[in-house]
């Protein structure tokens, strides 16, 4: 053999052994056939084309059954037990009691009972809800712990429960209501009537802590406890700072106020005149009661004034 042909045939094998290393057998069959048609005395060239024939066999096999594997598990994960179990029965013809798609097998079959039972559980909530009992349907279209392509539609079911449950309620028992709605609002934030009825309820709410505060802050008022009152509507506007009844009213008790200061301090000052000015004891006395009368703030205001 010539040096030339000889360095052609020690790459052809070279190249042949470096793609096998790569497991791309099918072109390293390709080479070992171009050798032996151009130098078909090389050493052990069938055992070669045989051994890599075989290791390609097992190369394709191995990956027709991680096709397989991997769209069983993309079944599975989406809960499609059917179209897991027929995906599988067809790799287990080719691929008879493989270990690993036995128990896959075993995955799909604990699913597909799941699915059963979730079916199960959403005629008997179909029932409960036809027959008024909205608990009952709510507990049974909550049990499932998901919500697939082969199992009924629990998700829209239970928000319909939901929205209905929260209809009846919301006049006598608001919270639950709310509690009701925001989990419907969970599963469909876009859900008009839910929507809706959350609003009405926080409305109503409003009015009647508003309500409250107004009537409270009026009987303060005529109690003459006027900074308790605006104390009761400071309160309120800070979580409703909108509210034009509450802003009207604080606007009132604020001028109120001021009146009431401007009036207590002209007493104070004639307090004091009348103190410097009279002798007799009973009359000192009924001016002192005036005086512990007036509120501290007054007579502050009038020490700082000296």
């Amino acid at each position: 053999m010539t040096r030339h042909k000889r360095g052609l045939v020690d790459s052809i094998v070279a190249k042949a052994r470096t793609q096998e290393e790569r497991g791309q057998f099918a072109e390293a069959i390709t080479q070992w056939e171009t050798l032996q048609t151009i130098y078909p005395r090389y050493p052990s060239i069938p055992l070669e084309l045989e051994r890599l024939r075989k290791r390609r066999l097992q190369q394709e096999r191995a990956e027709r059954k991680r096709r397989s594997v991997e769209q069983v598990e993309r079944k599975l994960q989406r809960n499609e037990f059917g179209g897991a179990r027929e995906i599988l029965e067809t790799a287990l013809a080719d691929f008879p009691d493989d270990a690993e798609l036995v128990e896959l097998g075993k995955l799909v079959e604990r699913g597909q009972e799941r699915t059963e039972e979730s079916q199960r559980l959403f005629k008997s909530g179909q029932e409960a809800y036809q027959s008024g009992r909205f608990d009952e349907a709510t507990t049974l279209f909550r049990r499932p712990s998901t919500w697939t392509t082969e199992t009924p539609p629990f998700e829209s079911a239970l928000l319909e429960t939901l929205v209905r449950r929260a209809q009846d309620a919301h006049e006598v028992e608001p919270h639950a209501a709310e509690i009701l709605l925001r989990e419907a609002l969970d599963l469909e934030p876009n859900h008009a009537l839910a929507k809706g009825l959350l609003s009405l309820i926080e409305d109503e709410r409003r009015t009647a802590q508003v309500e409250r505060c107004l009537s409270r802050a009026r009987q303060l008022q005529n109690e003459n406890d006027l900074n308790s009152a605006l104390g009761e509507v400071d309160g309120l506007l800070r979580m409703y700072p909108d509210e034009e009844r509450l802003i009207q009213l604080r606007a009132n008790l604020k001028e109120a106020l001021g009146i009431a200061r401007r009036h207590d301090l002209e007493e104070a000052r004639r307090i004091e005149r009348d103190v410097t000015t009279t002798q007799d004891l009973e009359s000192l006395e009924s001016i002192r009661g005036g005086w512990r009368r007036l509120s501290p703030a007054t007579k502050a205001t009038l020490s700082l004034s000296r």
